[in-house]
């Protein structure tokens, strides 16, 4: 295919999964009142739940970076989209409050985490070396866009349809996305345009600091504490 394509494809299925993978994470804020009615559920297992799901899926984000290295970007998002779509499904079929936290705590919170901004950003900027920022940019806006329109149609499923159905649907669109990965990105990652500048750019790109060399660094915990802070909304 033409380079632009490939790249705009990348770009394309990356804002894609950070659209239905934002939108897909408040979910559980939309369908709390009728799942606490239905299973008589207590602030201490929400509470519970939520924290259990903030640590998993910041665990995963490191993980999905680490493996996204060693492996590869396309299988990274595959098993996270995947993993993200079976948590989301199985909770259309809870009965019993401990799967709140397993399901939506841990099984889906892995997903979340695994198929998330790390590895998008990762297949974007070797997808544009030399427009990295503003195609992270464009990526990035599918979590914020997600948030507006699949909450909008989740709240349109939970009036119509029950909660369980804002879950369902919810896995069903995990796994919708899976398909366009297979085709637009590819097994060994190389969607890059093969040119001697980007050849030369993408290697200066990956001589980078080491994780201990970068957590000596004030901007590194600056930005640890930048996203700490989005969490506490």
């Amino acid at each position: 295919p033409h380079p632009s394509m490939s790249r705009a494809a990348i770009l394309a299925i990356g804002f894609l999964v950070l659209f239905v993978g934002g939108g897909a994470r408040s979910a559980l804020g939309l369908t709390l009142k009728s799942i606490t009615e239905d299973f008589a559920i207590g602030r201490t297992v929400l509470g519970l739940t939520v924290a259990v799901y903030l640590g998993v899926t910041s665990a995963c984000m490191f993980l999905a970076g680490r493996l996204a290295d060693r492996l590869s970007v396309r299988a990274v998002l595959l098993w996270g989209l995947i993993v993200s779509a079976v948590g989301m499904s199985l909770m259309s079929l809870m009965s019993a409050p401990w799967q709140l936290l397993a399901l939506y705590g841990v099984v889906f919170a892995a997903g979340n985490g695994v198929a998330s901004i790390t590895p998008v950003s990762l297949m974007v900027t070797r997808a544009f070396p030399d427009r990295a920022g503003l195609a992270n940019g464009v990526a990035s806006a599918g979590m914020s866009a997600g948030q507006l329109v699949i909450i909008a149609l989740f709240t349109l499923i939970l009036a119509h349809l029950g909660w369980r159905y804002v879950f369902l649907w919810g896995g069903l669109a995990h796994l919708l996305l899976l398909p366009l990965v297979l085709l637009a990105v590819r097994r060994d990652d190389s969607s890059r345009p093969a040119n001697s500048n980007t050849d030369k750019m993408s290697a200066r790109q990956s001589q980078g600091m080491t994780l201990r060399a970068a957590a000596g660094t004030r901007q590194f915990w600056l930005l640890i504490g930048v996203y700490a802070l989005c969490g506490l909304d």
